[in-house]
């Protein structure tokens, strides 16, 4: 989620969870992210430069709104476009995290944007040296550190890169077995973007190319570079594991009492409640620092993914059975 990047002394009021929204002319997504102050759109869909207009007299227009759309548009093209259509602001595709940063301080209430008082680190200010960042074959890490604004925050997406890397390769494979090439276009998409994010710019590049040939609707330069790219993919994920696949040892951990258990349940109740990532991911920190029963540790297994997915109705309902 490109919204982590904001300093968490404004972020818990602008991050929210992403709603799918169909496009009436053609079943593919736009994101929109519905936030207590500021309304984002993001689109994703070849013909999603109209879908802005027409989704605009749907939203509360007394929240502030900041579009972003495809980097093929020029950029004042996009921008009055979205200007027209009675937005607020517009961050240009590919995201500058530190130009989104600095529109949703433009147009947050002052009340919503605390100093920071010392105790949290600036992250635009936190590079980091090369020593400490990770070292595989085709990621550009210092660009995407740069572009990010900090190691830590390039280091948890990357980390959320590999947690779920095995799903979205078996979602794209599953997509291309079932000839669903709408949706492996979709995927494909995800998998472009993603890894761009994190510096894999040759395999966003073989991506883009998967992507194109879907909407374009040539199966047959799917077919001829599908294979290509998912190995490309499966590599950087075995890199990856290096850094991000070591398994926690728990043996030195104490295992969780249920009055633990439950107050934290009740905090992270709260959190998705509140769309409060920041608390999502403090109860997700604490829950893996204790040991659980061989019959519960699946479960708290489920639940750790479904934080890190921001899933809160599969939040709700894996607490629910370990009440």
């Amino acid at each position: 989620m490109l919204f982590r990047s904001a300093s968490s002394s404004f972020s818990r009021h602008v991050i929210c969870s992403i709603r799918n929204k169909a496009c009436a002319c053609r079943a593919e997504e736009v994101n929109i992210a519905w936030v207590k102050n500021i309304t984002l759109f993001d689109n994703l869909i070849e013909c999603g430069d109209s879908l802005g207009v027409l989704l605009v007299p749907q939203i509360n227009l007394s929240k502030k709104c900041i579009g972003s759309t495809l980097r093929y548009l020029t950029y004042l093209c996009a921008r009055s476009l979205f200007l027209d259509a009675g937005m607020n602001d517009f961050v240009p595709k590919p995201i500058d995290v530190k130009d989104l940063i600095t529109k949703v301080k433009k147009w947050l209430p002052d009340d919503k944007i605390m100093e920071n008082d010392g105790t949290e680190a600036d992250p635009g200010s936190e590079y980091g040296t090369d020593e400490n960042w990770i070292r595989c074959e085709g990621l550009d890490v210092e660009t995407a550190v740069r572009a990010l604004g900090s190691t830590a925050l390039y280091d948890k997406i990357a980390s959320e890169y590999y947690r779920s890397g095995a799903e979205k390769h078996d979602g794209i494979m599953a997509a291309y077995a079932n000839e669903d090439w709408n949706d492996y276009t979709i995927r494909v998409h995800a998998l472009k973007s993603s890894s761009r994010q994190i510096g894999a710019m040759e395999l966003g590049s073989m991506a883009e190319t998967m992507e194109k040939a879907g909407k374009a609707g040539d199966i047959d330069a799917i077919r001829a570079g599908n294979s290509q790219t998912m190995v490309k993919f499966l590599k950087l994920l075995s890199d990856l594991s290096e850094y991000y696949g070591v398994e926690e040892d728990d043996s030195d951990k104490s295992p969780i009492e249920a009055e633990v258990l439950g107050g934290m349940l009740d905090e992270l109740a709260a959190a998705c409640d509140d769309l409060d990532m920041d608390g999502m991911e403090s109860v997700s920190d604490r829950l893996k620092q204790y040991s659980y029963d061989e019959d519960v540790r699946p479960v708290i297994d489920d639940l750790l993914k479904a934080i890190g997915d921001m899933d809160t109705d599969a939040c709700m309902e894996i607490a629910d059975k370990l009440r």
